[in-house]
């Protein structure tokens, strides 16, 4: 399913031409940020299994993600490895979360990488989709979710590739906002004071910062 947004009929058209040995569903939206899109693909998605990709993200290996596919069991939620590009300096790195740690992640030390992520379209559609409130880290809110409901399945395979500069490139002070008020929501302040929670996201953006500063320079 292709949800695309500023695409001319003619464009749409090369699209299916190139790509005729595919079945395609093309929607087309206006331009209203990467979760309406990915929640409209929610919406028609038929299979019991949904993998996001957005603009800057490809398929590194579907002999991977089918392994993926093969090792959920029951689980709501299973991710791989992302190879990280970054197009100034032409340096690659790898990224991995293993073993997962619900601390971790729910403080935004660690991401789960949802263009190496599948998830049950099912239990995504009964969360709602992912939450518009979060415009960075919708993302991580459904996956956080679905983690509590059952233990993610892992891969330990290269699944897919993300490029570094486009619209899902953040700073740290904004992926830091939106775990902050995840964080609030879903579990209250950190140490139950509010005084305490601020000290401590202070804390996490400088730690960010430092390691934005250092991959951004890698």
């Amino acid at each position: 399913i292709l949800v695309l947004s500023e695409y001319e009929a003619e464009d749409i058209e090369m699209i299916r031409q190139k790509f005729t040995h595919l079945t395609l569903e093309v929607h087309t939206l206006p331009a209203n940020g990467p979760y309406v899109a990915m929640n409209h693909g929610l919406a028609k998605v038929k299979t019991k299994y949904v993998n996001f990709l957005n603009g800057g993200d490809s398929l590194t290996s579907d002999t991977q993600l089918i392994a993926l596919l093969n090792s959920m069991n029951n689980s709501l939620i299973g991710y791989g490895d992302i190879e990280i590009n970054n197009s100034l300096t032409g340096k690659t790195h790898r990224y991995s979360f293993r073993p997962y740690s619900n601390y971790l992640h729910k403080l935004g030390i660690k991401y789960i990488p949802h263009p190496a992520t599948i998830v049950s379209a099912d239990a995504a559609r009964k969360l709602g989709g992912f939450d518009l409130n979060y415009q960075i880290a919708a993302d991580q809110k459904m996956a956080l979710l679905l983690s509590k409901k059952s233990k993610p399945a892992l891969n330990h395979g290269l699944i897919a590739t993300f490029e570094r500069g486009g619209l899902s490139t953040r700073l740290p002070v904004e992926i830091v906002d939106d775990f902050h008020n995840i964080y609030n929501e879903l579990y209250g302040y950190v140490g139950k004071k509010h005084f305490i929670d601020y000290l401590f996201w202070k804390l996490i953006l400088l730690i960010r910062s430092i390691h934005f500063f250092v991959v951004k320079h890698r």
